[in-house]
């Protein structure tokens, strides 16, 4: 039935006029079809390049704005980075930058301070720099420093992609840098932000082909030469600010095929029906392509701004500037929805009040003058915050007659940068120092509150002068010469002036002031370069370092002065102390009644309690005035620390109390000074046994680990514990003070001068350790001191001569080893005469006596021979024992006796450090201080009379 249906229809000439109209229309729907898919894939193109250069500007605006900020940074903190890269400053300089790129740059992934070589010096936590990464550093650095800040992209192994900053900055022949590392992140949001259903956008790296940063969610083919777009294409590719940067737009996958095939459904459809549905498809035709030339049109101008921070505002101009038209995106800007402003009617409404006559002045003079464009930076009414600062870049529309119809405005948020700026100028406003800001040509632009004040000028008066007006024409000349430098440097120079050369500058009232001046050039975001002057006043700065002059000089010659009168001091107790504790020796080998013996153990007493405190008073003054070094030498310490409780077990018994030691026997073998633990020992466990009567006193030993210093020393700690009266809280805190004592009644029932623990304190410090103390009134104390010490695997052999706690030096008397052997004796103090010729004689020796110094000379000369030795006091009359060393000495070389001197051995009260020293330089052997102990005595006199090498006596 169909088949002659449409032989019927085909014979019938309207059938033929039927088909050729159906025919016709077919031609026409597959050609009005294509026409439809072509003006798709423009439609897209065109969305696709608006949206590509407002994505492109915003990313642009971000890397410029971030450029900026690093450069603002780097100039904020130039000092700074010079210390840091010369691997100097302070952990709080270093902080104040990381804290600063954390406010400015919240995607900074890691930064760093970078010197004038390339190398990374200092930065943050976890700092990695790769290694393409360090090539770009070194080549911007090193090649290339004079660009601004440099943007590169770099992947690393993991795949991540991250961008760079560095920005150099020189001082002089100096470089410095600093290197940020940012995420690639917010591009990401950006990408995803402006594409839509059609097109997408992708950021690729321009040195690697297609080496996606912020990858899409399939491939996309190389760019085709050809002339149709085929689905899956490259649409358009755009650089960025010379980052290495490149943003890629394509369309979505099918978005071409979906669109044709419905097209083509429809157009069926439509021809299917196309006698039933002509009318109908035509007035759907004609709805659709009305419909999509709005949908053209409005997404070209969403696409253009909705996305972007520029904000489209078309306004009429007479009789009001009426509002036409504002792009959606308004909302972003001031907080008001489109229709809120369009609602307004009239621009000036939403224009900052204080900026409104500045808008319009701006705009007349553009109108008289017949500008084309305006531009002009001023305040719109933000619905939250206020004054909101904008941009504003003004078309002016004119007719063909040249009459002024309308304005075409694009309008751009800048109230970041001017918070930033408003920040910057209150900065300098609160500055202590005077601080004032100059164009190019030296005029002034502003001054802070601390230059009105320096230099008694109001604000007014200043501005617009040049600010040599401050400088005293003495020093002008320089001030232009360093200021030309800086400016031929273009800002990248910050010069002192005042350091080396004084600088005088001079106030409205004419006084004169020496001052220091920082000279720095900046760039403005205009590209005008301004000088940044910084001027501090020195002049009390010079008058409080003269006068730190004159006292330390007043204070050095106080240092001597004590230091003499010490000198002098010990020498006049020493000198009859010596005969005082000589002759009581010598006295006790007599035979004495019982209370004739008790007399003389007080004289003992009393005379040893003197002794210890002019020696007390001596090591402090010595260790004051800095003139204690330390003997470093092997040796146990756990042993020296039984051998210090042995020395102190007599006063322990005294006092009935019971010395404990915890701690290894020996085997604690360390490197260090010997004597001075023995003596920081003496004066804790001393003041121990004092102050505890009838308990006892625990002194232990412990290491704190196998763990070592940089130096490579482990700690040990001596705790020294007792049982006693206790301190009170109050008293801790001034018991390392000198002369004092936790109770000053403590002096007159337990003696002291309260300098051990002071003592203690200076010879802990002295070996770079710690002394604390704890302790409770009535439980007793527990003195902790920390000493570091190098580990030693062995000790040296001990010295050839006995110790006078050895059994030989107690049978001396008997042996009588210096039996007919001769001593001259140079002493003018009859008192001490007769006290050492008795230590001689019991030795066995025979001794000659000279008074001075030309008498003993006069004793050498004849009898230079027979003696075996010559024991020389130091200060006498007529000529002291100093000077007669040095003829001696002389003479000896003269007549061939250089090899083969007789031993001197000083006999001084005098025990300072310098004393001893100068006794070595004069040529004498040896040392015996005054009082005399006679154990020392004695292995002094043996050792040089057998011409055996004793060893030195020096601190």
């Amino acid at each position: 039935m169909a088949e002659s249906v449409i032989k019927s229809l085909v014979r019938s000439p309207l059938t033929i006029l039927v088909w050729l109209f159906i025919l016709g229309l077919g031609v026409m729907s597959y050609l009005f079809t294509e026409h439809l898919i072509f003006e798709q894939k423009e439609r897209v193109k065109i969305d696709t390049e608006v949206s590509a250069k407002g994505l492109v500007k915003v990313v642009n605006h971000y890397l410029s704005y971030h450029r900026l900020m690093l450069e603002s940074l780097a100039e904020h903190h130039r000092d700074r980075l010079f210390t840091l890269a010369s691997k100097g400053g302070y952990p709080f300089d270093l902080e104040a930058i990381s804290s600063e790129i954390d406010q400015l740059f919240p995607d900074a992934v890691q930064f760093a301070i970078i010197n004038h070589q390339g190398e990374s010096v200092i930065g943050s936590s976890g700092l990695h720099i790769g290694k393409s990464c360090q090539l770009d550093i070194e080549h911007h650095v090193v090649k290339n420093n004079i660009l601004p800040a440099q943007i590169k992209v770099h992947q690393q192994k993991d795949g991540k992609v991250h961008y760079d900053m560095v920005h150099v900055l020189h001082m002089g022949h100096d470089r410095a840098a600093i290197f940020i590392s940012f995420s690639l992140t917010p591009f990401r949001h950006l990408m995803e932000g402006f594409s839509n259903s059609e097109i997408e956008f992708s950021l690729v790296n321009r040195d690697s082909v297609f080496h996606w940063l912020v990858p899409i969610k399939r491939d996309v083919k190389p760019l085709l030469q050809t002339e149709e777009l085929v689905e899956g294409d490259l649409l358009l590719e755009l650089d960025l600010l010379g980052s290495g940067l490149r943003v890629i737009g394509s369309v979505k996958p099918g978005v071409f095929a979906d669109y044709a095939l419905k097209v083509r459904l429809i157009v069926a459809t439509i021809f299917i029906i196309l006698v039933i549905l002509l009318s109908l498809l035509l007035r759907y035709l004609n709805k659709a392509e009305r419909a999509r030339k709005m949908i053209e049109e409005n997404s070209v101008q969403d696409a253009l701004f909705n996305a972007g921070p520029t904000v489209l505002f078309k306004t009429s101009l007479y009789p009001v500037r009426r509002i036409q038209y504002v792009s959606p995106n308004i909302s972003q800007l001031i907080g008001r929805s489109s229709q809120q402003v369009l609602a307004l009617i009239d621009y000036d409404k939403i224009v900052f009040e204080g900026d409104l006559s500045l808008v319009e002045v701006s705009l007349e003079t553009a109108l008289e003058k017949r500008l084309a464009e305006t531009t002009l930076e001023y305040r719109l009414n933000h619905v939250e915050t206020g004054a909101y600062w904008v941009s504003d870049v003004t078309h002016i529309l004119y007719d063909d007659s040249g009459e002024a119809v309308g304005l075409q405005s694009y309008v751009t948020s800048i109230n970041a940068q001017k918070s930033v700026e408003q920040g910057a100028l209150a900065l300098i406003d609160d500055a202590p120092d005077a601080m004032a800001v100059t164009d190019k040509e030296g005029a002034i632009i502003r001054i802070n509150n601390a230059f009105e004040a320096l230099f008694e000028y109001r604000r007014e008066e200043l501005v617009g002068h040049s600010i040599e007006i401050c400088i005293d024409e003495s020093s002008r000349e320089l001030f232009q010469t360093f200021n030309a430098v800086v400016m031929m440097e273009n800002a990248h120079s910050k010069i002192v002036l005042g350091q080396d050369a004084p600088v005088l500058a001079i106030t409205k009232s004419a006084k004169t002031l020496q001052v220091e001046v920082s000279l720095s050039g900046i760039h403005a975001v205009t590209g005008e370069l301004s000088m940044v002057h910084t001027i501090r006043d020195v002049s009390m700065q010079l008058r409080i370092k003269e006068q730190m002059l004159i006292a330390q000089e007043n204070a050095e010659k106080l240092a001597k002065a004590r230091s003499r009168f010490v000198a002098t001091m010990s020498h006049e107790i020493r000198t009859p102390l010596n005969g005082i504790l000589g002759m009581s020796h010598l006295l006790a080998a007599t035979s004495l009644t019982k209370t004739q013996q008790g007399y003389l153990d007080a004289i003992e007493y009393s005379g040893q309690a003197l002794l210890t405190i002019i020696n007390g008073i001596l090591d402090f003054a010595k260790l004051d005035e800095g003139a204690v070094s330390l003997k470093l030498s092997p040796f146990d310490l756990a042993q020296t620390i039984q051998d210090s409780l042995k020395m102190l077990s007599t006063q322990a018994d005294d006092r009935c109390v019971r010395l404990h030691y915890d701690g290894p026997e020996t085997g604690c073998l360390v490197m260090g000074d010997a004597g001075k633990v023995q003596q920081i020992l003496i004066n804790l466990v001393g003041n121990a046994i004092k102050f505890s009567h009838g308990t006892r006193v625990e002194v232990i030993l412990k290491a704190l680990g196998q763990a070592t210093d940089e130096a490579g020393r482990a700690s040990y700690v001596i705790e020294v514990e007792d049982f006693g009266v206790g301190i009170d809280p109050k008293s801790i805190e001034t018991l390392f003070d000198s002369f004092t004592q936790a109770d000053e009644s403590s002096t007159r029932s337990h003696g002291g001068t309260g300098l051990g623990l002071a003592i203690t304190k200076q010879l802990v410090a002295l070996m770079e350790g710690e002394v604390t103390v704890t302790s409770a009134r009535g439980k007793g104390s527990v003195f902790r001191v920390e000493l570091p010490f190098k580990r030693v695997n062995n000790l040296p052999e001990a010295l050839p001569f006995p110790q006078s706690s050895q059994p030989q030096l107690m049978a001396l008397e008997e042996v009588r080893p210096l039996k007919h052997q001769v001593v001259l004796l140079v002493e003018d103090n009859e008192i001490n005469q007769k006290v050492i010729v008795a230590f001689l004689e019991r030795l066995g020796a025979q001794v000659d006596v000279a008074v001075n110094g030309v008498e003993g000379l006069s004793f050498w000369h004849t009898n230079m021979s027979k003696y075996s030795l010559v024991l020389m006091d130091c200060e006498m009359p007529v000529m002291d024992g100093y000077e007669a060393t040095v003829i001696i000495r002389r003479e000896e070389q003269v007549i061939g006796l250089a090899q083969d001197k007789t031993p001197i051995i000083a006999l001084t009260a005098n025990a300072m450090h310098e004393d001893k020293q100068r006794c070595y330089d004069v040529g004498m052997s040896d040392f015996i201080s005054k009082p005399i102990i006679v154990d020392e005595f004695n292995r002094v006199v043996l050792y040089w009379a057998n011409q055996q090498k004793a060893p030195s006596s020096v601190d």
